[in-house]
């Protein structure tokens, strides 16, 4: 595999691994602190799923509460 592509993929898991982090609920973070800040939506029900433009994925969904 080519250097550069090596490279990106270590960055998307040192990504995926601080978000994990960061958006973890512990006794500092609640569903309900994150959902204010804009970071979670919870629950949400996914209506579409599919591929658009150069195979980028879609999905469309809505909350199953008013906002």
């Amino acid at each position: 595999m080519h250097q550069h592509l090596q490279t990106l993929l270590h960055c998307i898991e040192l990504e995926e691994k601080e978000q994990s982090e960061r958006y973890k609920l512990d006794q500092q973070h609640t569903l309900k602190q994150l959902k204010a800040e804009g970071l979670a939506l919870h629950p949400i029900i996914v209506t579409r799923k599919n591929f658009g433009y150069a195979d980028y994925p879609e999905i469309t969904f809505k909350l199953s509460f008013p906002p």
